[in-house]
């Protein structure tokens, strides 16, 4: 642990590790994201930064994206002050749009596939989508009772199932996005399994999940939205959309993101 230094950020409840420095051997991130996972087990995700302020990058311990790894690395970048920056982050093609708003929300301007709702999003029946981000690719289920009906270590088993069923295993992340539609705001249990860290975890939030169930009301609605959705920890993720004609233009997500002391 004294080769590396790390911050550790809880961004809307989800606990995230950044390594204070990059590292691109697959096999030496393993072990990191192994070797500070088992000296805080709340930590639900590892990633590595570049330690050059002026040229922000993020890379997962899995080289998956991660929302809130994203919006922890901003906060990180702009020092948790107000502004904006483009940041590099793994399993995306190019920088993404970020910031931190006047009234200190973490924003990121998502790994979209824009254009026709076709190439993001294949609709399984009246309750259930697979919507693919870069980077992540998200099963939502609308299911109010998911929680009662299985605890989370089976929910957890259920999820990877489900995940088998739909050939998702092999993606460099992907997930099961249970939902409970409320009036303008939406309840989200999100299930993850992130391939080369073969990590499965019951999330306390998660960004890019959020951003899929805004794309999945967009679709079922064909417009625009701004929700909150409710996370596990009972934070708020707000996810925005843009829809024009049945095309996907851009989706953001924002919430708070504190630091926590190591």
């Amino acid at each position: 642990m004294k080769k590396y230094n790390y911050k550790i950020y809880i961004p809307s409840g989800n606990p995230t590790a950044l390594v204070l420095s990059m590292e691109r051997d697959i096999e030496k991130r393993r072990k990191i994201n192994d070797e500070i996972m088992g000296l805080y087990n709340f930590i639900e995700q590892v990633g590595f930064i570049n330690d050059d302020i002026n040229n922000p990058e993020l890379l997962m311990a899995g080289g998956e994206f991660c929302g809130n790894a994203t919006r922890s690395a901003v906060y990180y970048y702009l020092k948790g002050k107000k502004g904006k920056i483009k940041i590099k982050v793994s399993g995306v093609k190019n920088k993404l749009n970020a910031g931190i708003d006047k009234d200190n929300n973490v924003w990121v301007d998502m790994p979209i596939i824009k254009g026709l709702f076709i190439n993001s999003i294949k609709e399984l029946n009246k309750k259930e989508a697979i919507i693919k981000l870069q980077g992540i690719t998200h099963v939502v289920i609308e299911d109010k009772n998911i929680n009662n009906k299985y605890n989370k270590e089976e929910l957890k088993n259920y999820s990877y199932n489900i995940l088998k069923k739909y050939n998702l295993l092999d993606e460099p992340a992907s997930g099961v996005m249970y939902i409970n539609c409320l009036e303008n705001k939406i309840e989200l249990t999100p299930i993850v399994f992130v391939k080369d860290i073969n990590t499965l975890f019951y999330e306390t939030a998660c960004g890019s999940g959020t951003v899929a169930v805004g794309l999945y009301m967009s679709y079922k609605n064909n417009k625009s939205v701004k929700l909150d959705v409710i996370q596990p920890t009972k934070e708020i993720i707000k996810v925005e959309t843009k829809i024009s004609n049945k095309e996907i233009i851009n989706a953001r997500i924002m919430g708070k993101v504190i630091e926590w002391e190591v």
